[in-house]
C-alpha cells in the first residue's frame, strides 16, 4: 500500500486531470461511440458542429469548440446558427468523414488532445482500398495549442518515411501517429499537409472504468508510464476482422463492412461486401435496411412494460376487495394507508358525477385488457418485423455469395486483362437476384432502372389531357372539376384561360409565350375544345371566355370547379366535326412534365 501510495503521490495533478476529463466528456464520449457522421456545420464563434446518429431517441448534436472561453466538447439539443458558407475545414470533412462512423473516442493528457478515429460505413462508396490510402480518417481536438484548433488528420501506424529523419528520436516502431489533412482556429485556418502531432500521445479513455485507469497505473513496473498509462477501447472481433481485409492489399474488393443485423436470435451473416452490387442497388439495400431496423426499434419501444400491467392489476384487485368501504353516496374516498402500501392505490380516487364506484373498477379491468390487447398486437408485429429482416439478409446473402463467386473466377481467369474492371463493372445477374429485387423494387441494370421510374413519371396522373395546335401552341384540357382546380394552380398568370359561357364544361389552357399573344388558330381550336369539353358539345357552336389567367380567381368557400371571372373577352366559335377530328388527333409532342 505504501508503494501505491508512492507512485500516485508523484502523480496527483495527472490523475486528479482523468478524474476531470472522466465527468466532463463521458457523456459526450458515450454519445460519439458508434455513431455515424450526418450533417456537418460550423459557426463564427468557433464551433463545429456535429450532426451525429445513432438508433435511439437521442437527437443531441455534437459541438466541438475552440473558442477562447469554453472550448472542448459538449451536446447540445438545439443547432447553433451556421456560417454564411463553410470554411476549408467544413468543405474537407463533408467530403471525406460525411456518412463515416465512430470507431473510437479517447483523450490524451499529453499533449491535451481528443481523438475520434473513424471507419467508412458507406455501402455507396466506390472507392477501392488501395484508393482510400490518403483519405482523412481521424478528428482531433487540440487544446494543448493556443489558440485551440480542430484537426483533420491520417492516423498512421508508423511514421511514415517522409518524415522519419525528422522524427525518429522521438517516436518509437508501433507508435501512433497522425498526419493534418486540414487545421482550423479561431486565427486561420490551414490545409496544407504537414505534420501535426511532433510527439507520441500518452492517451486514455474516458468511457472506461476509472478503477481500470488505476489498476494499469498501478501494475505497470515503470513509474513514469504506469501513472499515465494508455487505454484504449477495447477492441471487437468485427473490428479486427475489417483491419485485416483493408490491411490486405491483395483483397481485390472495397471496404467489407458488416452484413445487417438479424434479430432475437437468428444467427448474424458473415461480413459482405455490398460495394459488389450496383451503385442504385447499393443505396436502395441502405434505405430498406434502415426502415426495416428503425421499424422494429418503434414497435419495441411502444411495446407496453409488464410493470404497468401488474401495477394496474395489483390496483384492481385491492380495489375489488375493499369496494365495501367505499364511503355511500360520496364522489371522493381517501384510501387507507395499508391499502395504499399493499396494493399501490393512489391516495384519493374520485368519480365523475352520477358514476359509481363499479364504474371505476371497470375501467381499471377496460385499462389491463387494452394493455393486453396491445402487448399481444405488438408481439406479433415484432415478430413479423424479424422475420422480414431475417429473410431480408437472408436473400442479400445469396446474391452477394453468387455476385462475389462470379468476380473472383472472372478475376482468375482474367488476371492479365487490361479490361477486367470495365467487365467487372457490370457484374450479370445472380439467380437470386429476383427476391431481392422485389424487396427493394428496383430493377438489376442502371439503364433499365432508369428507363422504369422513366415510366412511371410518365404513367403519373396529370389534371388535364393535352393536345397541340396547328400553329405549335399548347392545349390543355381539365379531366374533372376537382382536376380543373388543380390545373388553374399550376397555370402561369400570363397564359390564356378558356371555358364555355353557358352551362358545365372543361377549363382550358392555351400556353403561350409572356410577352407575346397567342395567335388567333390557337385560341379558336381551344374554344373548338372547350365546346367539345361541354354540356353543348353536340351543337358542334357555343360562346366561350377567353381571358388570362391572371383575371381569374379560385376561393376556398366556392365548389369545385366553380371560379369567379373578373374580366374576359367572349368569342363564339362554329365548327365541323372534321375540324375536331384533326385536333383531337394531332400528335403531342413533350409539355416540359408541368403537373
Amino acid at each position: 500500500m505504501e508503494q501505491k501510495a508512492s507512485v500516485f503521490a508523484g502523480h496527483a495533478a495527472e490523475i486528479s486531470k482523468v478524474h476531470i476529463w472522466n465527468r466532463r466528456f463521458e457523456q459526450v464520449f458515450s454519445r460519439l461511440l458508434h455513431c455515424s457522421l450526418q450533417k456537418i456545420t460550423s459557426t463564427e464563434d468557433g464551433v463545429l458542429v456535429l450532426g451525429v446518429y445513432k438508433p435511439g431517441d437521442d437527437r443531441t448534436a455534437v459541438l466541438l469548440s475552440v473558442a477562447k472561453t469554453g472550448s472542448g466538447l459538449s451536446t447540445s439539443s438545439s443547432r447553433p446558427s451556421s456560417q454564411g458558407a463553410p470554411n476549408s475545414l467544413v468543405q474537407q470533412m463533408r467530403k471525406y468523414v460525411t456518412g463515416k462512423r465512430v470507431r473510437y473516442v479517447y483523450a490524451a493528457l499529453e499533449p491535451t488532445v481528443v481523438i475520434i478515429e473513424l471507419y467508412d460505413y458507406n455501402p455507396d462508396s466506390s472507392v477501392t482500398v488501395s484508393e482510400q490510402k490518403d483519405e482523412p480518417d481521424s478528428l482531433i481536438l487540440d487544446l494543448g495549442t493556443r489558440p485551440p484548433r480542430i484537426c483533420l488528420c491520417k492516423k498512421y501506424e508508423n511514421v511514415p518515411k517522409r518524415y522519419q529523419s525528422q522524427l525518429e528520436s522521438t517516436f518509437e516502431s508501433g507508435q501512433v501517429f497522425f498526419e493534418s489533412f486540414c487545421e482550423w482556429s479561431l486565427a486561420q485556418t490551414r490545409t496544407k499537409r504537414r505534420a501535426t502531432f511532433l510527439n507520441p500521445f500518452v492517451t486514455f479513455s474516458c468511457v472506461s472504468e476509472q478503477s481500470e485507469v488505476a489498476e494499469a497505473m498501478s501494475g505497470a513496473s515503470n513509474v513514469a508510464e504506469a501513472a499515465l498509462e494508455t487505454q484504449k477501447p477495447e477492441r471487437s472481433p468485427e473490428d479486427i476482422q475489417n483491419s485485416k481485409v483493408l490491411n490486405n492489399k491483395a483483397e481485390f474488393a472495397d471496404m467489407t463492412i458488416e452484413s445487417p443485423a438479424a434479430p432475437n436470435g437468428l444467427k448474424a451473416d458473415e461480413t459482405l461486401n455490398v460495394t459488389f452490387l450496383p451503385v442504385h442497388i447499393r443505396r436502395a439495400v441502405k434505405t430498406r435496411v434502415q426502415f426495416l431496423e428503425r421499424r422494429l426499434m418503434r414497435q419495441k419501444q411502444d411495446l407496453p412494460k409488464p410493470s404497468e400491467v401488474e401495477i394496474l392489476e395489483k390496483r384492481a384487485l385491492g380495489l375489488q376487495t375493499h369496494l365495501y368501504m367505499w364511503p355511500k353516496g360520496s364522489l371522493l374516498w381517501y384510501v387507507p394507508r395499508e391499502l395504499i402500501e399493499d396494493y399501490g392505490l393512489p391516495i384519493m380516487l374520485q368519480l365523475k358525477s352520477s358514476e359509481k364506484p363499479g364504474e371505476l373498477l371497470n375501467r381499471y379491468f377496460t385499462d389491463i385488457d387494452k394493455l393486453n390487447r396491445r402487448t399481444l398486437e405488438l408481439k406479433v408485429r415484432i415478430a413479423e418485423s424479424e422475420k422480414a429482416l431475417g429473410n431480408f439478409n437472408k436473400d442479400l446473402h445469396q446474391v452477394l455469395v453468387e455476385v462475389k463467386r462470379w468476380r473472383d473466377e472472372t478475376l482468375e481467369s482474367g488476371r492479365h486483362n487490361d479490361r477486367i474492371a470495365v467487365v467487372l463493372a457490370t457484374p450479370p445477374k445472380p439467380a437470386s437476384a429476383e427476391s431481392l429485387l422485389k424487396w427493394l423494387d428496383v430493377a438489376w441494370s442502371s439503364s433499365a432502372q432508369k428507363s422504369k421510374e422513366n415510366d412511371e413519371e410518365k404513367s403519373r396522373r396529370l389534371p388535364y389531357r393535352s393536345f397541340k395546335a396547328t400553329t405549335g401552341e399548347f392545349i390543355k384540357v381539365a379531366k374533372s372539376a376537382a382536376d380543373g382546380d388543380a390545373m388553374i394552380k399550376l397555370m402561369p398568370t400570363h397564359h390564356s384561360w378558356l371555358h364555355i359561357m353557358t352551362g358545365e364544361g372543361s377549363h382550358v389552357w392555351l400556353e403561350h409565350l409572356k410577352k407575346q399573344e397567342p395567335s388567333a388558330q390557337a385560341i379558336r381550336e381551344a374554344a373548338i375544345l372547350a365546346v367539345h369539353h361541354s354540356k353543348v358539345s353536340r351543337s358542334l357552336e357555343g360562346e366561350v371566355y377567353v381571358t388570362k389567367r391572371a383575371n381569374i380567381e379560385k376561393k376556398k368557400d366556392l365548389p369545385p370547379g366553380k371560379v369567379i371571372v373578373r374580366r374576359a373577352e367572349s368569342l363564339f366559335v362554329r365548327y365541323e366535326s372534321q375540324e375536331l377530328k384533326q385536333i383531337l388527333e394531332a400528335p403531342v409532342a413533350s409539355t416540359k412534365g408541368k403537373r
